[in-house]
This record gives structure tokens, sequence and C-alpha cells, in this order.
């Protein structure tokens, strides 16, 4: 459940940053200013961003009652990171160079190195305290 609660985030998030790119991108000719910014504050697209970063937030929070920050922010960060920059090179038309791709791959192998080395840390400590009064005193 916590998994889920944390992929509801990554997606929230990540869809957050894509609807504000997508305000902005309509108010581009906008001079900085009062005009600029009752603009902005009024577009449904970036309101509707705004609210999935709430939406973002609560399922990040819930996650992390059982998900450790070491796993679930970097999880949060970089996977929004690829649906985001996916999204961009389809939809905006960013760029994806050799260069960037081959960081994305970087970034995903590291998160999986993260979760992996997640589950078998909590693998060798159940291994490494068979009995619940060994238990006790490491604690």
């Amino acid at each position: 459940m916590h998994l889920l609660a944390l992929a509801i985030g990554i997606i929230s998030n990540a869809a957050a940053n894509i609807l504000i790119k997508t305000a902005m991108r309509r108010l581009s000719d906008a001079q900085l200013g009062p005009a600029f910014f009752l603009q902005a504050i009024l577009d449904p697209i970036l309101i509707t961003g705004i609210l999935c970063f709430g939406l973002a937030l609560a399922f990040y929070a819930f996650a992390l009652t059982k998900i450790d920050l070491s796993i679930g922010y970097p999880a949060m960060t970089s996977l929004g990171l690829i649906i985001v920059a996916a999204w961009s090179a389809v939809v905006f038309g960013e760029k994806l160079s050799i260069i960037r791709l081959a960081g994305m791959a970087a970034i995903l192998l590291g998160v999986a190195l993260l979760f992996w080395s997640s589950n078998g840390q909590q693998n060798l400590k159940s291994e490494e305290t068979p009995f619940p009064s060994e238990a006790a005193t490491d604690a």
C-alpha cells in the first residue's frame, strides 16, 4: 500500500510540473508584473497543477510512514524526472540527447540499487537477529 502511495505521489508530482509548464507556455509572452500574476493565478491549468502538488504531498507523506526517507526521496525526485523528461520530449518537443538518456538510465539504475539494498538490509537484519533477546539488545 505504501509503495502504491509513493507511486501515486510520484505521478501526481510529475503531473503538477507538466501542468504548470503547460500553463506557463500560454503566458510566455506576458511581461512580469501584476497582470502576469493575475493571469497566472486565474489559469485553471495552473490551479490544477498546484492541486496536483498537494495531492503528491499527501500521498508522499503517507508513503514515508513506512518507507525510509533515504529511499522515498530519491524515488520521488528521480522517477518524477524520468516521467517529466519523457513527456517533455513527446509533447513539448524538448530534445533528449544520448547524454541525457544515459543520465536518466543511470538515475534509474541508482533508484533500483537503493530499493534493492533496502530490501537486502531488511532481510539481513532479520537473519542476524534470529532470537528475540538479541533483537532487544540491538535496539
